[in-house]
């Protein structure tokens, strides 16, 4: 340009140029992060899709993180309506060795399908650990709650396995069932730990199968406010 070999339309063309090579670049670039992103979006959709409508591969549970968002949502709608909620732990413990070519796996197996075959539509049955299961038991009154949850009980201790030879044993002859129930009627206020309401009462349902069966109503726990933690202060202070 300093030696005058460029006219003005040559430096508007070249300038025209370079300003659309940016501009395809720029694009470029933006639909590339925008793909990208759909297609995280997408898999976690589709990850999310097969937790949801298959659950547990052959059980139809649902993880525990997935359980916790629904227990959760399920609270809220118990508190906005003032209806009942329910959750049901069921704990399986080894009690004698099962039949040859049979794993306690399987036992544990049968338990869950029990569980999820015995639940109503609209309870969502979920995994807490190897040997616990979970229900969640909303949609109900008082009454219809406690006489569903004893009725599942009573289709769980029915359950039954098949050994290798395509024999069917109970399974209470192998597994120690133990139930625990906690109870919502979104009476009170805050954050509450309805999870652990559920294993206070398992634990006291151990307790009390130790000196003869009982309904498992009997011991239903009442979710509490979670507390807030107390500042720590000085002994000045107090």
């Amino acid at each position: 340009q300093l030696m005058g070999s460029w006219i003005q339309a040559e430096v508007i063309q070249s300038t025209l140029e370079v300003a659309g090579v940016a501009l395809n670049l720029l694009l470029a670039v933006s639909f590339r992060r925008a793909w990208e992103a759909w297609q995280r979006e997408r898999q976690e959709l589709l990850r999310l899709r097969q937790v949801l409508v298959a659950g547990e591969a052959g059980t139809g549970l649902l993880p525990l993180e997935v359980a916790e968002l629904r227990l959760v949502e399920e609270v809220d709608r118990a508190r906005q309506f003032r209806r009942p909620l329910g959750l049901l732990i069921v704990e399986s413990e080894p009690e004698r060795d099962p039949p040859a070519g049979t794993r306690f796996e399987d036992l544990h197996d049968a338990v869950t399908r029990q569980l999820a075959s015995a639940s109503l539509v609209h309870d969502v049955p979920f995994r807490i650990d190897p040997r616990r299961v979970g229900l969640l038991l909303p949609e109900r009154d008082w009454n219809s709650l406690y006489v569903d949850t004893e009725e599942i009980v009573g289709a769980l201790r029915q359950a039954v396995f098949v050994d290798g030879g395509g024999r069917e044993h109970p399974v209470t002859g192998y597994l120690r069932l133990s139930f625990g129930l906690g109870t919502y009627q979104g009476e009170a206020v805050g954050e509450i730990d309805l999870m652990r309401a559920a294993k206070d009462s398992l634990s006291v349902g151990r307790d009390l199968a130790d000196i003869g069966e009982t309904g498992v109503t009997a011991y239903a726990m009442p979710a509490a406010p979670i507390a807030a933690p107390r500042p720590l202060v000085a002994d000045e202070a107090e």
